[in-house]
């Protein structure tokens, strides 16, 4: 009885029939290259480039001054790269500075008991078990393939398999163990904080209402009293200010025409004595209602700049709402720019677009004195 071929049999000749009449079998091998992980380095945390003094709200009492500062949902992907929102996570920056000549003992659950430990919130950075195994089980059945295809085929024809080798490629490393740690490097310690000294790092707790306070509670070391530090969290509206470098009155007439060509606008008064343009947008239907008052207001810095805010109301106070806003009020700084900002023009320095002057690069004696100079200024670190 005949056995029918099968579709595996025909690779042997394919690749006799890829080498040619004077039957030259180059091979490579091995193909180790397919065994090696993907370079696919993890991104770090980045903390945000302005430090928490200048943007935090603070508290001081007793020679203590309590600070945080919240983490809106751009500035939360940015930094941690995931999504903490879809969890319900709100993510604060808090720094304690201690000038007082007592201790201090701070423990997170003082400012929720609830709180996010960073060990969890970092499986949600991290790579699921199940894409996983998804990835390791695709390796493996395309590696058979992949080898045969690159160590006998390609080398000896003109044939070339970019797909195969790719699924044959191993997956790369999820740097679970390295999201790990930097999470837990980045979060705040709980313990004792001496005199003269500060802590600060990052803590994941539970929305926070807008407009309201956060408590934080530290308790002396040596009374043993507890001290409240009722930190402001962010009010429930979204601000955002640029300038642009033309006179009051044409950037009020621009701002004007740019307002009412927007759909989703409906201007309701104009004040230009005052610079105070007032929106409405959004609709209301018997109990349901999106309406929500965006306000521009329009202030002369000097008699060839002007400055544009624009403030808008945010329709929930949850903290997770922090920052956000419609995205007419991107259409409308976009169109407002288009107008007011000329080609070649040099852009403000608040401008998306703008670009700091490069700053000239010292020679190669000169840097190695400059930074020999600054190693001499340079504290010590403290073990």
């Amino acid at each position: 009885m005949r056995l029918p071929a099968r579709p595996f049999a025909l690779i042997p000749v394919l690749c006799l029939f890829s080498l040619g009449c004077a039957g030259y079998f180059p091979v490579r091998w091995p193909a180790y290259h397919l065994l090696t992980p993907m370079n696919e380095p993890f991104a770090l945390i980045a903390l945000p480039s302005t430090t928490i003094e200048d943007s935090g709200s603070q508290i001081q009492k007793e020679g203590v001054t309590a600070i945080a500062q919240f983490l809106d949902a751009g500035q939360t992907r940015s930094v941690f790269h995931v999504d903490l929102r879809d969890h319900r996570i709100q993510p604060i920056l808090i720094m304690i500075r201690n000038d007082s000549d007592q201790g201090y003992l701070f423990n997170k659950a003082n400012v929720d008991g609830r709180y996010f430990p960073a060990a969890r919130v970092a499986r949600l950075a991290q790579v699921s078990s199940v894409v996983i195994a998804v990835r390791y089980l695709k390796w493996l059945t395309w590696l058979v393939p992949g080898f045969v295809f690159d160590t006998v085929i390609e080398p000896a024809s003109t044939l070339d398999f970019p797909g195969i080798q790719e699924a044959a490629q191993r997956p790369p490393r999820s740097h679970r163990h390295e999201i790990l740690e930097d999470f837990l490097s980045h979060e705040i310690l709980d313990g004792q904080i001496e005199p003269q000294s500060s802590r600060a790092g990052v803590m994941f707790i539970h929305p926070q209402r807008l407009g309201g306070t956060l408590p934080m509670g530290l308790i002396n070391v040596s009374t043993g009293q507890r001290v409240e530090f009722d930190i402001p969290t962010p009010p429930p509206r979204y601000i955002e200010t640029h300038n642009y470098p033309q006179p009051y009155d044409v950037v009020w007439e621009t701002a004007v025409k740019v307002s009412a060509g927007i759909r989703a606008w409906r201007v309701a008064s104009a004040d230009k004595s005052h610079g105070v343009l007032a929106v409405h947008t959004g609709m209301t239907f018997l109990m349901w209602s999106t309406a929500a008052r965006i306000t521009v207001t329009l202030r002369a810095v000097n008699d060839r700049t002007t400055q544009v805010t624009v403030e808008s109301t945010l329709r929930r106070v949850d903290s997770l709402e922090y920052g956000q806003h419609s995205k007419t009020i991107d259409r409308f700084f976009e169109e407002l720019g288009e107008v007011l900002i000329k080609p070649g023009q040099p852009l403000p320095p608040d401008h998306p677009g703008f670009a700091p002057p490069a700053v000239p690069q010292p020679s190669s004696s000169e840097g190695q004195n400059s930074d020999a100079h600054q190693r001499s200024l340079a504290p010590a670190n403290a073990p």
